[in-house]
């Protein structure tokens, strides 16, 4: 499956791009943005890294990992992420 875009009546899903690091780092870098999000706040490192693999990710053939960056539509502006991701693995509780 090859990365596609997702659209919302507010929101464009697109994949990241390394000129979205401004955008990333303002919601990343904030602890109460990321108070819900496993690892919390990122570093500038942290979130160059991320940008790095989400574009190197969106690239794969097939596509397994999806992580999106939330655009709106009104403005263009980057305002929040979402992942999707292909697993094969059997679903286990316990």
């Amino acid at each position: 499956m090859r990365f596609m875009e997702l659209e919302t009546p507010r929101l464009r899903l697109r994949g990241f791009r390394l000129g979205d690091f401004d955008a990333a780092f303002a919601f990343m870098s904030d602890p109460e943005t990321m108070k819900y999000r496993g690892g919390g706040h990122r570093s500038a490192e942290q979130v160059k890294a991320y940008l790095d693999y989400a574009s190197f990710s969106a690239g794969e053939e097939p596509c397994q990992n999806f992580e999106y960056a939330a655009v709106l539509k009104s403005g263009g502006e980057v305002v929040g992420q979402g992942a999707l991701f292909h697993c094969d693995a059997e679903p286990e509780l316990g």
